[in-house]
């Protein structure tokens, strides 16, 4: 027999602490987004890294507050990752290389 209920995604009670562990984990993987969007964008040149820099604090504000409306666990929190940023960094360079052929 399964118990198992849908948990709606918006509960009135809870969206207040929702909201606040979403800005406080936004809050705790501020500098790793910053660093892992430098990362991401240095192999464009080096003029890019704050566009980098500011693509990582925009897209740990938006995973934060997403990650907060959606709810999931009690003790889950949703941060970029070193691996994620090793595979984008690697598809950034493919890009660059692949880019350079077809110019020349």
């Amino acid at each position: 027999m399964n118990n198992n209920k849908a948990v709606p995604l918006l509960i009135p009670a809870h969206l207040s602490g929702d909201l606040w562990g979403g800005f406080a984990a936004m809050l705790v993987a501020l500098p790793s987004a910053i660093a892992f969007g430098v990362t991401i964008f240095s192999p464009l040149g080096s003029t890019f890294g704050a566009q980098g820099a500011l693509a990582g604090m925009l897209g740990v504000t938006i995973l934060g507050f997403v990650a907060a409306a959606f709810g999931g666990t009690q003790r889950l929190i949703s941060a970029p990752c070193a691996p994620a940023a090793a595979v984008l960094t690697a598809v950034t360079i493919e890009l660059i290389r692949q880019a350079s052929q077809a110019l020349s």
